[in-house]
């Protein structure tokens, strides 16, 4: 993601090509907010039953 927000930054890039960082921009973070959380732990098996 920050390869992109870095891209995005060149003052020479067009708009075109800008349209398109917005567009992998939106992609991304779309996948990482309908992402579940990480678990650093193995879940007990009274987290499995709450969840």
């Amino acid at each position: 993601m920050q390869h992109l927000l870095d891209y995005n930054d060149r003052p020479d890039l067009g708009h075109e090509d800008r349209e398109m960082v917005i567009e992998d921009l939106v992609r991304e973070i779309t996948s990482i907010w309908q992402t579940d959380e990480l678990r650093r732990q193995k879940p007990t098996p009274v987290d499995e039953a709450r969840a």
